[in-house]
């Protein structure tokens, strides 16, 4: 009786030991499931969208916003950028999205992809009225949204080289932003078989005889000369992009320090107004280091030489190389180090 005791409290003691064991050996090791890189499974614009909020900055914008709201369009890789102040914006903003979509391209969002941010959990039931499904990703797992964060990066990429070029204070992050959106929209990716995600929506390539260099010197005609016909006829001002509603180019009054839209303008494209000559080669060495230390994962293929003109006259060489295309950091870590052998 004692030996059979004695047996049970020994069975019951290594069953303990091993359950302790391994219980331990999680807590030790236990590590996160592998994200499986996910293929284009949408067959239509808009059947999927990503969405993702940016922000707080730590200064303002020049239209005072702290965030930026950025949508893309699973299938064509078509991106939105929406400058706010607060995140109570993102709904409103978001409802206005929709209705544009459905009236302009008379499609219907079939389903949004977001983090768990309030600023998108709380349109769950919205959406679903509407018969939109609503994705989200789990606590701390922002590659579930991985493709709306490289297109973070690629839209952040290429403002900082907008910004570095033209040698431009903190305060213009907003317009670099949008015009970055803007040239991305209108640049051919291998990933899209060379064609521009403004071509995918639209059905037709874009115009490009509109893009001028950011930045540049620019001088507006002034139609407020109070009838004094003495008064200076043009204002100078600077080109910070490209309006969503009108036809005509944003402009920055060195002056006034203002925004506004005009059409009636004469571009001077080699001069930047915040350029020192104390700083050539500023924009390309900053560039060049923000791409060897946060391993850009994008790459772009001009195909036309004409467009790719055009768009190297607005951008870097160095960003409009930069595309959608997923490659893995080790092989672009290689790629950095043969490029910094070189420089020295």
């Amino acid at each position: 009786m004692n030996c059979g005791i004695r047996g049970l409290n020994i069975h019951l003691i290594l069953f303990l030991i091993s359950f302790i064991l391994l219980e331990v050996e999680i807590d030790a090791k236990q590590c996160r499931e592998s994200f499986h890189s996910s293929d284009n499974k949408s067959e239509a614009i808009f059947d999927l969208i990503h969405v993702d909020l940016w922000g707080p900055y730590r200064s303002s914008s020049l239209c005072n916003a702290f965030y930026f709201l950025m949508i893309v369009d699973d299938y064509s890789r078509g991106v939105w950028v929406y400058l706010l102040h607060d995140k109570a914006q993102v709904g409103k903003t978001l409802k206005n999205y929709i209705t544009l979509i459905s009236r302009q391209f008379d499609k219907k969002i079939k389903m949004v992809r977001s983090d768990n941010g309030t600023e998108f959990t709380c349109l769950t039931t919205e959406f679903c009225a509407q018969g939109i499904v609503h994705q989200t990703s789990y606590v701390g797992t922002p590659q579930r949204n991985g493709r709306v964060e490289r297109k973070h990066r690629h839209i952040l990429n290429v403002a900082r080289a907008l910004l570095f070029q033209a040698s431009l204070a903190i305060k213009f992050w907003g317009e670099t932003i949008l015009a970055a959106a803007y040239l991305i929209n209108r640049t051919p990716s291998t990933m899209l078989k060379r064609k521009t995600p403004y071509e995918i929506l639209y059905g037709s390539v874009p115009p490009y005889d509109n893009l001028r260099v950011f930045g540049c010197l620019a001088f507006a005609h002034n139609q407020k000369r109070d009838g004094d016909k003495f008064c200076s006829r043009s204002r100078q001002c600077v080109f910070l992009g490209y309006p969503f509603d009108k036809k005509g180019w944003t402009l920055y009054d060195l002056d006034k320090d203002e925004l506004f839209v005009s059409r009636d303008i004469v571009f001077v494209e080699n001069t930047f107004p915040f350029q020192t000559k104390e700083e050539p080669g500023l924009s390309l060495s900053l560039l060049l280091d923000d791409a060897l230390n946060e391993a850009v994962e994008e790459l772009i293929e001009v195909p036309d030489i004409e467009q790719q003109t055009k768009i190297r006259d607005i951008v870097p060489n160095t960003i409009a190389e930069a595309t959608e295309q997923d490659s893995r950091v080790d092989d672009l870590a290689d790629s950095s180090v043969e490029l910094a052998s070189v420089l020295t």
